[in-house]
Protein backbone atom coordinates (compact mmCIF):
# COMPACT_ATOMS: atom_id res chain seq x y z
CA UNK A 1 0.00 0.00 0.00
CA UNK A 2 1.50 3.37 -0.93
CA UNK A 3 -0.51 6.11 0.93
CA UNK A 4 0.95 8.76 -1.62
CA UNK A 5 -1.19 7.14 -3.94
CA UNK A 6 -4.06 5.27 -2.43
CA UNK A 7 -6.92 5.11 -5.34
CA UNK A 8 -3.96 3.54 -6.83
CA UNK A 9 -3.25 1.24 -4.45
CA UNK A 10 -6.87 -0.32 -4.41
CA UNK A 11 -6.98 -0.60 -7.90
CA UNK A 12 -4.40 -2.83 -7.74
CA UNK A 13 -5.25 -4.71 -5.33
CA UNK A 14 -8.29 -4.86 -6.38
CA UNK A 15 -7.35 -5.89 -10.08
CA UNK A 16 -4.36 -8.65 -8.52
CA UNK A 17 -6.78 -10.26 -6.33
CA UNK A 18 -9.68 -10.52 -8.91
CA UNK A 19 -12.18 -8.69 -7.02
CA UNK A 20 -13.48 -6.56 -9.80
CA UNK A 21 -14.61 -7.73 -13.03
CA UNK A 22 -12.39 -5.41 -15.99
CA UNK A 23 -15.72 -3.34 -16.54
CA UNK A 24 -15.58 -2.21 -13.07
CA UNK A 25 -12.15 -1.72 -12.97
CA UNK A 26 -12.39 0.75 -16.10
CA UNK A 27 -14.64 2.35 -14.29
CA UNK A 28 -12.30 2.68 -11.12
CA UNK A 29 -9.67 3.65 -13.22
CA UNK A 30 -11.74 6.43 -15.25
CA UNK A 31 -12.70 7.84 -12.18
CA UNK A 32 -9.69 7.91 -10.48
CA UNK A 33 -7.84 9.46 -13.16
CA UNK A 34 -10.18 12.40 -13.44
CA UNK A 35 -10.60 12.61 -9.83
CA UNK A 36 -6.63 12.81 -9.96
CA UNK A 37 -6.58 15.38 -13.02
CA UNK A 38 -8.41 17.56 -10.93
CA UNK A 39 -7.29 17.29 -7.30
CA UNK A 40 -3.28 17.76 -9.44
CA UNK A 41 -3.98 20.54 -11.43
CA UNK A 42 -3.87 24.21 -10.02
CA UNK A 43 -6.01 25.05 -13.30
CA UNK A 44 -7.70 22.62 -14.33
CA UNK A 45 -11.39 23.25 -14.56
CA UNK A 46 -14.22 20.22 -14.80
CA UNK A 47 -16.72 20.55 -17.66
CA UNK A 48 -19.99 20.27 -17.45
CA UNK A 49 -19.74 17.52 -19.33
CA UNK A 50 -17.02 16.05 -17.54
CA UNK A 51 -19.09 16.68 -14.40
CA UNK A 52 -21.74 14.46 -15.63
CA UNK A 53 -19.87 12.03 -17.01
CA UNK A 54 -17.93 11.56 -13.88
CA UNK A 55 -21.32 11.23 -11.84
CA UNK A 56 -22.28 8.52 -15.02
CA UNK A 57 -19.27 6.89 -14.05
CA UNK A 58 -19.83 6.57 -10.27
CA UNK A 59 -23.35 5.29 -10.65
CA UNK A 60 -22.58 2.68 -13.11
CA UNK A 61 -19.66 1.36 -11.13
CA UNK A 62 -22.39 1.89 -7.61
CA UNK A 63 -24.73 -0.02 -9.40
CA UNK A 64 -22.17 -2.96 -10.49
CA UNK A 65 -20.70 -3.17 -6.68
CA UNK A 66 -24.07 -3.25 -5.54
CA UNK A 67 -25.03 -6.28 -7.93
CA UNK A 68 -21.67 -7.57 -6.60
CA UNK A 69 -22.48 -7.66 -3.14
CA UNK A 70 -25.92 -9.25 -4.08
CA UNK A 71 -24.28 -12.61 -5.89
Amino acid sequence: FDPRAPYRSLETALSEDDLLRDEALALFRDLRELRNKVRHTDTYAVTPHEAREYVHLAQLLSQYLCGASRA
